[in-house]
């Protein structure tokens, strides 16, 4: 039996006024290409979906997609979740570019993680937040080397 497709999460990124990109990446027990859904909403459980669509996750990409969500408005927040093979990922959450005469902006900067030297609640902290604008990531995601603390 083979675990969840979606064993790389969700993500979003390069936010506009109106759009944003979603991404995720499938976990495919063989290499064929493989088609997706994705839908964005207004609130998390997905009662007002504002926007969806469908992409092909291809071996050439390495079964990564990158849908642009259009149609959206302004310096809200929106909810996403993408659908294949009759499993469903993780809900992501992102947030649109807000309209012009910005005087505050709020934001989490994180960097490397070292996955042998434990938990990293720090995530799940800034995860928990619902009064960030964006979340700054730079880099270096995880550096495991066996036998290493």
């Amino acid at each position: 039996m083979f675990d969840s497709i979606f064993q790389h999460g969700v993500a979003s990124g390069d936010p506009l006024q109106d759009r944003v990109i979603l991404w995720t990446r499938l976990s495919l027990p063989d290499p064929d290409d493989q088609q997706l859904a994705w839908a964005i909403a207004a609130d998390p459980q997905f009662r007002n979906v504002v926007g969806s669509g469908t992409a092909m996750a291809c071996t050439e990409n390495d079964h990564t997609i990158h849908a642009d969500a259009m149609g959206l408005q302004p310096g809200r927040r929106y909810f996403y979740r993408f659908h294949a093979l009759g499993q469903t990922s993780p809900i992501g959450c992102t947030k649109t570019l807000p309209r012009d005469d910005v005087k505050q902006v709020r934001f989490a900067q994180v960097s490397s993680a070292r996955f042998g030297a434990g938990y990293f609640n720090a995530y799940a902290r800034i995860a928990a937040r619902e009064d960030l604008d964006f979340i700054l990531h730079l880099g270096g995601y995880i550096h495991a080397t066996a036998g290493s603390a």
